[in-house]
């Protein structure tokens, strides 16, 4: 079997397990989504989604049967996204850390507080996060790396004590 169902039970997947995180929205209206200006500046594209947050309470099970996490964030890219690790934080909320399937030097983290998310995906070819809009919904964004302001050097005498610190 190599589709999810349409409520998004983990399914098989050649000798993989996967489960589908995101999916797009019924809707293509983003009325509650107003991205600050700053966000704005450093967006390529976006589009609404859907999640399918009812595996959030299942995460470690998850994590444990080593099921995978489907990622469709554009038509054009769909990443597999396995999990590493799962945290409990001390503010309750949970983080899923772990890696895009294939890619090497990528990330995947994924934070979700009650049945709330927050996600960035980090790979050597894209930057996306996934965002909650001011009306609840959801929306992937492709971040535009080039647009990040160059880091300031630091003048704080932090630099020389982590140096100084540092083992010879």
């Amino acid at each position: 079997m190599n589709t999810a169902t349409e409520n998004g039970s983990a399914v098989q997947v050649g000798s993989e397990r996967e489960t589908n995180l995101i999916k797009p929205a019924k809707s293509s209206a983003t009325k509650g989504f107003l991205a600050s200006e700053h966000i704005q500046h450093r967006m390529l594209r976006s589009r609404p989604v859907e999640l399918n947050l009812s595996i959030l309470p299942h995460w470690q099970q998850l994590a444990d049967e080593k099921v995978a996490l489907r990622l469709p964030l554009f038509e054009d890219t769909e990443l597999v996204a396995e999990i590493e690790r799962v945290e409990q934080n001390h503010t309750g909320s949970r983080t899923w850390v772990g890696r895009v399937r294939d890619m090497p030097l990528s990330q995947v983290v994924l934070v979700s507080q009650g049945r709330h998310l927050f996600g960035s995906i980090s790979t050597l070819s894209g930057l996306y996060e996934i965002r909650t809009t001011a009306d609840g919904a959801y929306m992937v964004i492709e971040v535009d790396r080039t647009r990040f302001e160059p880091e300031v050097e630091r003048d704080d005498g932090l630099q020389g004590e982590l140096a100084a610190s540092a083992p010879q």
